[in-house]
This record gives structure tokens, sequence and C-alpha cells, in this order.
């Protein structure tokens, strides 16, 4: 698979476990680990969304395996961190700190040399 098809699918992967860390985050707060309401967590639309899309993210993660080397894959993943930042901050307001800013930079960085 040629890298131009693979970048932009792994780029989507990304997004898309962000977008379910985005949703763990959110089901947490009606999670539980009390054993007599523990079968109550698969009521948690949340929950049942963010696993959803981890799954949907690793399937493509898997099919981008089967034409590319893991050393080359893997790291990338790395991208999903900047999504999940962007996301935490539009959608749970959290806060941007200016290492968190240098982390992304370092990231992005990290990824442009693994891809040349």
């Amino acid at each position: 698979m040629d890298k131009i098809i693979t970048l932009p699918l792994m780029i989507v992967a990304c997004i898309i476990g962000a977008f379910g860390a985005l949703y763990m985050k959110k089901s947490a707060a009606n999670f539980t680990l009390k054993w007599k309401k523990l079968f109550s967590n698969l009521k948690n639309k949340n929950l049942m969304i963010g696993l959803f899309l981890y799954a949907a993210s690793t399937v493509l993660f898997v099919i981008l395996l089967k034409h590319n080397k893991l050393m080359f894959l893997y790291p990338m993943t790395s991208l999903t961190y900047i999504f999940a930042i962007i996301l935490s901050k539009m959608i749970l307001n959290e806060r941007i700190t200016k290492y968190k800013i240098i982390a992304v930079i370092l990231i992005i960085l990290g990824n442009i040399f693994i891809t040349i």
C-alpha cells in the first residue's frame, strides 16, 4: 500500500481512536466496578460508543498493518494524542498547557522523520 494512501488512513484511524477516548472519558462518570452493578455498564451509551470507536480504529490499523511495516505505522499512532488533546479542549473544555503544545510539536516532528 502506497504511503500516499496509508498516511490519510492512519490519520483517520487516529481520529477515530481519539473520539473513542473522548467517549470513554464521558462514560467514566457513570462507570462502576461494584460487583452487583457491573453489568449496568452495558447500558452506558458513551462506554459502548467509545468501545465501538476503539474497535473500528483497531480494525483499520490491522488492515494497514497487512500492507505496511509495523515500525512505520506504530509510531504514527502517537497522532491520536494530538487529536485527543484537541477534542478534550473543544468538547470537555480542558486546559492545554505550553508543555502539551511542545509535546504536540515533538510528536509531529517525530512522525515527519519516521515517514521520510
